[in-house]
């Protein structure tokens, strides 16, 4: 692997663990009983979106590490609707975070949610200012 595919490589690696971070903390949710206020559509939305994510990180750390190139059309739109889903789910989480303390719900209080609450602020934060840039780009023209 060159300098370029390991950075690609750790970042996956991060990124997955974070995926399974969250994953856990859901569905350690769904597992107590007397847990009723974290119990939603935007939990269930999250939930399967992390599984997708699990299985897509999977696929691409094989895809890094085996060195083959998905070229197909369904492929790009997969990774195009997995893209604007990955920002819907930053939307959620943020939204579920911020509802559980809101409502005070005390079997939801550890740590993992704090941390999907700052991390879904980030990237609610930081979708909105990668497109900011991206059509800068193509407003001036900018290219790789």
């Amino acid at each position: 692997m060159d300098g370029g595919s390991v950075l690609g490589f750790l970042i996956l690696v991060i990124s997955t663990s974070i995926t399974g971070i969250f994953l856990k903390y859901i569905l350690d949710l769904e597992k107590k009983d007397n847990c009723e206020c974290s119990k939603n559509k935007k939990r269930d939305f999250i939930k399967y979106y992390l599984m997708v994510s699990l299985g897509f990180s999977a696929l691409s750390l094989l895809r890094l590490l085996t060195g083959f190139k998905f070229t197909s059309v369904v492929y790009k739109l997969f990774v195009s609707l997995f893209s604007f889903a990955s920002l819907v789910n930053v939307v959620m989480m943020y939204l579920y975070t911020r509802e559980l303390k809101k409502i005070e719900c005390v079997c939801s209080e550890d740590w993992k949610r704090g941390f999907m609450n700052h991390y879904a602020l980030f990237g609610v934060i930081l979708y909105p200012a990668l497109l900011f840039i991206l059509l800068i780009g193509k407003i001036f023209g900018v290219k790789k």
